[in-house]
C-alpha cells in the first residue's frame, strides 16, 4: 500500500475530511488530496511530520514502515561480529 492509500485509509478511520484534515495539520487540502492520488512525487518532511501529528499516528506508520510487506522477511538488524584478535608471538 502506498501513502496515498495509506493516508486516505487512517484519514478515514479518523473520521476526517480532507478539509478536516487540512485545519488539523495546515496542509493545503489541495497537497491532501494530491497525496492520496499519489500524484506527488515528494513529500517534505515537515509536511509528513504535519500528518502523522494530525492523525495521532507515527510517520513510520504514515509510510507503513511500521509493518512488513506481506511478501517480505521481518526486518532483522545484522549482528556486529567481532575481529578475532591476533595471536601473540611467542
Amino acid at each position: 500500500m502506498g501513502l496515498g492509500q495509506r493516508l486516505k485509509q487512517l484519514r478515514q478511520q479518523a473520521g476526517l475530511t480532507q478539509k478536516k484534515l487540512e485545519e488539523r495539520s495546515r496542509v493545503p487540502q489541495n497537497t491532501i488530496s494530491r497525496i492520496e492520488l499519489e500524484s506527488v512525487k515528494a513529500i517534505s518532511s515537515t509536511t509528513l511530520m504535519a500528518l502523522a501529528r494530525a492523525l495521532h499516528v507515527s510517520t513510520d506508520a504514515l509510510l507503513g514502515m511500521d509493518e512488513p510487506e506481506s511478501d517480505e522477511a521481518p526486518y532483522e538488524p545484522a549482528t556486529r561480529q567481532r575481529k578475532a584478535k591476533p595471536k601473540a608471538k611467542e
